[in-house]
């Protein structure tokens, strides 16, 4: 099994191999970004459908950081127990 390395202004463009899109999202990817550029937070799990939550987190998180939100990158990284989600906020560098 190989792995990619992207950089991170790339993760939402994946190369979607043989022109099959279900095959990109299967593909295993490393991403390597400097400790200091990311933050882990737990939030509540928010009460709208899980398709609206990419767009609510940057305003869930926007007490927690220093940062317009319109600087970062915000990756939804699952649940943590039944009522907490993991999320981590990327500094665009």
């Amino acid at each position: 099994m190989s792995h990619s390395a992207d950089h991170i202004y790339c993760l939402d463009q994946r190369l979607i191999p043989d022109g099959d899109p279900g095959l990109a999202a299967a593909q295993p990817m490393n991403l390597w970004v400097p400790s200091e550029c990311v933050a882990v937070h737990h939030v509540d799990v928010p009460t709208a459908p899980g398709r609206k939550w990419p767009e609510l987190v940057p305003w869930m998180l926007e007490d927690r950081i220093l940062q317009p939100v319109d600087e970062m990158h915000f990756v939804l990284g699952g649940r943590v127990g039944n009522n907490q989600l993991q999320i981590l906020s990327l500094i665009h560098i």
